[in-house]
């Protein structure tokens, strides 16, 4: 499709930046600096490159939904130990939300 790939286990998996997902001003945008997460969407693999990993706390999930609105490549929200935010992402609505932006 004419984007970004990577090699991975024999195949090449097509790479989402999320800081341009999501609008981000500060994230990391070179990615020899940053991590590339492999998830996979509806059978498909895909690598979605972030900042960094914070660990893999076990988490209370929230909807945005219920609680604020609906928001496009997030599935909800929970509050950490030290009483900050994380936003849970939702992966497939991620990958649509960068197929539009791409498209776009």
């Amino acid at each position: 499709g004419g984007g970004e790939v990577f090699h991975f286990r024999d195949e090449y998996v097509p790479i989402m930046r999320l800081h341009r997902a999501f609008a981000c001003a500060d994230a990391v945008t070179d990615i020899e600096q940053g991590i590339v997460v492999v998830v996979a969407d509806a059978g498909r693999r895909v690598g979605l490159l972030v900042d960094d990993l914070l660990g893999q706390p076990q988490a209370v999930v929230k909807s945005l939904e219920a609680h604020y609105q609906r928001v496009q490549g997030i599935s909800g929200a929970t509050i950490l130990c030290d009483g900050s935010v994380a936003l849970i992402v939702d992966v497939s609505g991620v990958v649509r939300l960068g197929q539009r932006r791409k498209a776009a």
